[in-house]
């Protein structure tokens, strides 16, 4: 720049400078996974990871994508919720989470239900599945005893030595 810059110039030059920095700037986007009504809290913990990934902060940003991933038989339960003006992030996270984590009953009778090795499920990935239709008010001894009882005797007697001691 010369000394016999005007104002306009400069003023010319930093606008140009400011759309060539826009336009080089490419908009992050979140990938939420697709959202699954066993474990909503899960979700919000991934969808979070998205969000932090992305760079997104804004309320207003994340209740978009949060109702964009909805499917449909989910918001259609979050109808009141959904309604514009949309409630803020937090408030949205919490009646979703509220009205979509099963209960206790449910969740004991999904552990009973579902407590059979799947063919081709390692052990682990049983007992981890176990843990989570168990969620956090179903005590552990019922999900080793579920895990134990569901496994192949031989199987099941390694893993009694192991979690004995």
């Amino acid at each position: 720049m010369s000394g016999d810059d005007t104002p306009a110039d400069i003023d010319k030059l930093q606008a140009a400078l400011e759309q060539m920095l826009k336009a080089n700037v490419s908009a992050a986007s979140a990938k939420l996974p697709t959202f699954h009504t066993e474990d909503p809290e899960w979700w919000f913990e991934v969808a979070e990871a998205q969000f932090a990934i992305a760079r997104i902060t804004t309320d207003d940003t994340k209740v978009n994508y949060i109702i964009g991933s909805l499917p449909y038989p989910v918001a259609t339960q979050l109808r009141d919720k959904l309604k514009k003006p949309y409630p803020a992030y937090e408030v949205l996270k919490q009646a979703i989470i509220d009205r979509l984590t099963p209960d206790a009953d449910t969740r004991i009778r999904n552990l009973l239900d579902h407590s059979r090795i799947e063919a081709g499920e390692t052990p682990s990935a049983f007992y981890r599945r176990l843990l989570v239709l168990a969620g956090q008010d179903i005590p552990y001894e019922i999900v080793l005893n579920r895990f134990t009882k569901a496994l192949p005797s031989h199987v099941a007697n390694a893993t009694q030595t192991i979690t004995q001691q």
